[in-house]
């Protein structure tokens, strides 16, 4: 499946991250129901007095998993995947991107789980879904069009190119075959 693309005046690339994030974990297939049902869960996870702010600002790595957690609830219920969200790096004590690199090389060998994480650059501060390392570059699965991450520009803390690592989420599928495909999964579609 491409990346799903998110709408040129909306700050929601951080939901979008999370659908993403699914064929990263063994979700797959073309666009379905199931990735626009965990859209609108998404969106409607969002507390109706902050949708207005993250419509125009985006969302902070605490309210995304919140939103996130919410959905994966109903989506467990709904089509018997559990799906899990977690910040591991919250309190982490990196101090420089290989650290953050090499912990992410581990993560990304199991193909059950996927990171999502915030950069930083001059013109945006951004969500996306980072699938692997490949020489100088971090591969993503974007919303926007970003392109693959040059290793080198980027930093940890200051600077105009930098990743959030604080804010990194990663999604883990538990239980199930290693590969789901996402045409199959109408039981029921209750968006």
């Amino acid at each position: 499946m491409r990346a799903v693309r998110q709408g040129a005046f909306d700050g929601l690339c951080g939901l979008y991250a999370i659908v993403n994030a699914v064929e990263r974990v063994g979700i797959n297939g073309p666009r379905s129901p199931f990735h626009r049902s965990l859209f609108l869960r998404l969106a409607k996870a969002i507390p109706a007095h902050g949708l207005h702010r993250v419509l125009g600002s985006g969302i902070e790595a605490d309210e995304l998993a919140v939103v996130a957690r919410r959905a994966f609830r109903t989506v467990q219920r709904d089509y018997d995947i559990k799906l899990v969200i977690r910040r591991p790096l919250m309190r982490s004590k990196f101090n420089e991107l290989p650290e953050f690199l090499s912990w992410f090389d581990e993560i990304a060998r199991d193909q059950r789980h996927a990171i999502v994480v915030n950069v930083v650059m001059p013109w945006v501060d951004h969500w996306t879904v980072v699938d692997r390392q490949q020489g100088p570059h971090l591969l993503v699965r974007d919303s926007s069009g970003l392109r693959p991450l040059d290793i080198h520009r980027f930093r940890i803390r200051g600077g105009s190119y930098r990743i959030r690592i604080h804010q990194t989420l990663v999604i883990e599928r538990i239980g199930g075959p290693d590969h789901v495909r996402a045409e199959d999964l109408i039981k029921r579609c209750r968006p």
